[in-house]
């Protein structure tokens, strides 16, 4: 052996070596697996999925280009548009809104609206209907409900609505339009109606709250895409334009975003399994001391050990890997079905096969992570020496300073190497998140290293404190047994626990925040659009309300764009300064005399405008007014004030659009009342219920958490099968401690019970440690990102604490039951 081994030997004998210990590294294998698993299949599923945004991009944009029109169009406008339609380009207008609809019995509901022209959209993909083809029986009197709509509302097809007050029937059930997710109003159940069915409903007034854009299509004989978008950006200068080329940048970004996240989350569980692989190959290793320092006595070298043990180490994240990579079609097919409310179908049907990507990333990352994990056990053969053959009881020397330094290294330079490759942004931005990702999970493991090993000596002291039955004793006592990589297993599962829970706290403080309500008396019911003429009657109507609990507070709203930006500034005309602001800075505009406005000091800041500048507005195209910033005020938060950005005198903006909005704090009970009744008198008013906009973001946050809690699943599930495999990796301590103990007269059943206090405990422990880091960390991140306190929820606590401990139970009897029937004779004839 001293003429080298080559790697072909080493390979024949680390198979060799595996096939006899197979049963050993079989958990590990599996934890591998589940972290190979729900990264290949998250990384799986975001490939598919873009590859439908590219292939199917026409369909997703319902035809060649989308043009979003901020504002009605000008004559020269219409005149590029009629110059493209002589050059083979149609176009169609898609106008979409919200407004209250109504079924014959019942409260109205909040609803979107689609408008389209029948027969012309969409030019790419198709509006699945029920009937089939309900798209082309549609007209103005006729409408396409979606399927929470007519739930909702208790309507069947052919049953009459009214949107606005007019009357409609419903022609067919509305399953899917291709462009959904170019829509901007999309607001709860969706109603589509053509062109003329909206104007209809009356709803559309002169600076009502609607989105426009139109589709266009180019025919045979057009003009290449990029001549046609030069004619478009000439004529919208300031308009949103996108090809099927980019037709979805932002689900695009959406989708790159929430894969760095699952992918960071499944690296997780990958990791938790690499913990595995390192306690497995020390266990590992301490068994094969006899084969160890046989080779060493003929003259192995310790570079052509480590060859061998090396090559072992890479064998089980490469099988673990494959393994991952079945169970990571399971996982990317489960997406889809988490979230089909929010992708569009076209882009959700027929997932094939991962593709050789993310199956090589997973692969990869499954090899890596074993080997890494196993450099400390690796670098540990350098301080076996013969002698320990007749001392393999004992625990085997340390790792001298240096190397446990240098083996750390090189683990957390491989995790943030993988973290960085794992991040679906540019470098920077991956380092960046690498690093993040890095320290993160460096203080995490620490902070649980620590819990549980404050955790473990308050036991000890317990088990040597207080009076306690047998099984209770022993049971403690084994979880410091030699060998038992306990706190391994504490922090393996605490991770898990720790993220998870984490998760759920913050959504819980999301939501309560949400249900917590407006404070007293700030508005709850929102009204949007009212009428000019209609504005006192809604008012009159307001005041005199059951359960009205503050004033109302209607607000005349326009619009203009600043300095020839393509952002728009909210405005509100009023005269003085209106309840609820602050004078900050400057002073307030007069109400006569050279136009002057007052900006929102957050606004200021955004558009770096100071008192005393002066800032050219254009409500409209060819309409522009010059108005110097005369004051910076501050509102209050929860008032309706806050949502705009400015304030200017009703003579300055007078001729402009202007809409009136406003709102008003009712009991909880009273609000369906006043819906009815708003409705009733002004059908064209959209009222917005604040409880269910809450419902609405519930909803999304769920859908989210889901997400997340299915893939940080896969982090717990590894930490209990890395118990299951330490566990296994003390079998042969276990078999002689049983021995021992039914010699001495202990019974099956106190063996057993024995058995259950360790498991309980170990698993109670690294719930408990979970518990504690995920009440910190989700404490800091409500404060610091979501602004919000964090109230301590101790049922929740609990259920963390009594599912990992379940958990620790099932995994550590699934691995040593066999060897409870063992008899002890059997087992000293083995020594």
């Amino acid at each position: 052996m001293n003429h080298g081994l080559r790697w072909s030997a080493a390979a024949r004998l680390a198979w060799r070596e595996l096939q006899s210990a197979r049963g050993r590294f079989l958990f590990v294998v599996a934890a591998i697996a589940l972290g190979v698993g729900a990264l290949t299949g998250v990384r799986s599923f975001s490939q598919t999925f873009r590859q439908g945004l590219v292939t199917q991009a026409r369909s997703l944009l319902a035809g060649d280009i989308n043009l979003q029109l901020p504002r009605a169009l000008s004559d020269g406008q219409r005149e590029a548009m009629a110059g493209l339609a002589r050059e083979h380009v149609n176009a169609t207008r898609v106008t979409e809104s919200v407004s209250m609809v109504a079924g014959p019995a019942g409260a109205p509901l909040l609803t979107s609206l689609k408008a389209i022209v029948p027969g012309q959209y969409p030019f790419a993909g198709s509006v699945d209907t029920t009937p089939p083809g309900a798209l082309s029986q549609l007209d103005d009197r006729s409408v396409l409900a979606s399927p929470d709509l007519l739930l909702r509302l208790g309507l069947r097809p052919g049953a009459p609505l009214t949107v606005g007050g007019q009357p409609f029937r419903i022609a067919g059930v509305d399953n899917g339009e291709p462009d959904r997710l170019e829509g901007g109003l999309s607001i709860g159940p969706r109603l589509l109606l053509t062109q003329g069915g909206l104007a209809r409903t009356g709803i559309i007034q002169f600076g009502s709250q609607v989105q426009s854009r139109l589709l266009l299509q180019l025919n045979p004989g057009a003009p290449p895409l990029g001549a046609v978008e030069a004619q478009l950006r000439a004529a919208f200068p300031h308009a949103r334009l996108r090809d099927y080329h980019n037709a979805n940048p932002t689900v695009e970004r959406g989708l790159d975003h929430a894969t760095t996240f699952l992918s960071l989350i499944s690296l997780i569980a990958l990791i938790v399994g690499g913990v595995g692989v390192a306690s497995a190959m020390h266990a590992h290793l301490q068994l094969r001391l006899d084969a160890i320092a046989t080779m060493k006595v003929a003259g192995a070298r310790t570079a052509q050990i480590t060859r061998i043990y090396g090559l072992q180490a890479l064998g089980l994240g490469a099988a673990g890997g494959l393994a991952g990579l079945g169970l990571s079609l399971a996982v990317a097919r489960t997406f889809p079905w988490l979230l089909a409310s929010y992708l569009p179908q076209v882009a959700i049907s027929g997932w094939g096969w991962m593709g050789w990507a993310p199956a090589l990333e997973g692969l990869a990352a499954g090899m890596l992570v074993a080997l890494l994990f196993s450099v400390p056990a690796l670098l540990g053969l350098r301080q076996l020496r013969p002698a320990w053959i007749f001392r393999r009881y004992m625990e085997p020397p340390r790792l001298p300073g240096p190397a446990r330094a240098a083996s750390a290294a090189v683990l957390l330079a491989g995790i943030a190497l993988l973290a960085v490759g794992l991040a679906d942004e540019p470098w920077r931005a991956a380092l960046r998140t690498g690093a993040y990702f890095l320290v993160a999970l460096v203080v995490c493991a620490a902070v649980l290293a620590g819990v549980s090993w404050v955790l473990l000596r308050l036991l000890r002291m317990l088990v040597g404190a207080v009076r306690m039955p047998l099984a209770a004793r022993h049971g403690l006592a084994n979880l410091h047994r030699p060998g038992n990589p306990t706190t391994a297993v504490l922090v393996a599962l605490g991770l898990g626990v720790a993220f998870t829970l984490s998760v759920f706290l913050l959504q819980r403080a999301l939501l309560a925040d949400l249900q917590r309500g407006t404070p007293p008396g700030v508005a709850n019911v929102f009204l949007i659009d009212v009428p000019a003429n209609q504005a006192a009657a809604v008012q009159a109507l307001l005041q005199a309300a059951p359960g009205r609990e503050g004033a109302p507070e209607l607000i005349p709203t326009t619009r203009a764009r600043i300095n020839g930006r393509r952002r728009d500034l909210s405005l509100a005309a009023m005269a003085g300064i209106p309840g609820g602001v602050t004078l900050a800075e400057g002073t307030w505009p007069a109400a006569l005399g050279p136009p002057e406005i007052a900006l929102s000091r957050e606004a200021a800041n955004g558009l770096r405008l100071r008192v005393g500048q002066t800032i050219t507005l254009e409500p409209m195209p060819g309409q522009s007014l010059a108005a110097r910033v005369s004051a910076l005020y501050v509102p209050e938060p929860h008032r309706m004030i806050a949502r705009l950005q400015g304030i200017a005198p009703p003579a300055a903006v007078a001729g402009w659009p202007t809409t009136i909005n406003g709102g008003v704090r009712m009991a909880p009970a009273a609000i369906p009342g006043i819906e009815s009744r708003m409705y009733a008198r002004f059908p064209t008013v959209t009222v917005v219920n604040l409880a269910d906009v809450i419902e609405r973001v519930q909803s999304v946050v769920d859908n989210v958490t889901r997400v997340v809690h299915f893939v940080s699943f896969f982090a717990i599930l590894a930490g209990a099968i890395i118990l299951a495999s330490s566990v296994a990796g003390t079998r042969f301590r276990r078999m002689r401690e049983i021995a021992v103990l039914k010699t001495c007269g202990a019974t099956r059943a106190q063996v057993a019970r024995i058995f259950s206090v360790e498991f309980l405990v170990l698993g109670a422990a690294a719930g408990l440690a979970g518990a504690l880091l995920a009440n910190g960390l989700s404490a800091v991140l409500a404060k610091r990102l979501l602004g919000l306190p964090l109230a301590m929820d101790a049922r929740a606590d609990l259920a963390a604490v009594a599912a990992a401990a379940g958990l620790a139970a099932a995994a550590g009897w699934l691995a040593s039951a066999r060897i409870l029937s063992l008899k002890p004779l059997d087992v000293l004839r083995g020594e």
